[in-house]
């Protein structure tokens, strides 16, 4: 899969589990936490994330991700074996 289809899932994703929030304010610069993502959300988020691209998500992993970027980029590596 390449980047740009992962950064279009992943916004889409994170828009779905945020149904306040503006779909066009949501960047791949946009921090998680100021977009308002408590963990409810976030175990949400993970949840279609894992759904999405088959395959598991280590929370500890996710936590330490600040940006949608970021997001991206560790589910890249993690798509590429």
């Amino acid at each position: 899969m390449e980047k740009k289809q992962i950064e279009s899932k992943v916004k889409e994703l994170v828009a779905k589990c945020l149904p306040q929030a503006n779909p066009d304010s949501i960047t791949m610069e946009s921090e998680f936490i100021a977009l308002g993502i408590d963990s409810l959300a976030m175990s949400r988020i993970i949840a279609e994330i894992e759904d999405a691209f088959d395959i598991e998500v280590r929370i500890g992993d996710i936590l330490k991700l600040k940006t949608l970027a970021a997001a991206v980029e560790y589910l890249e590596k993690r798509l590429a074996g």
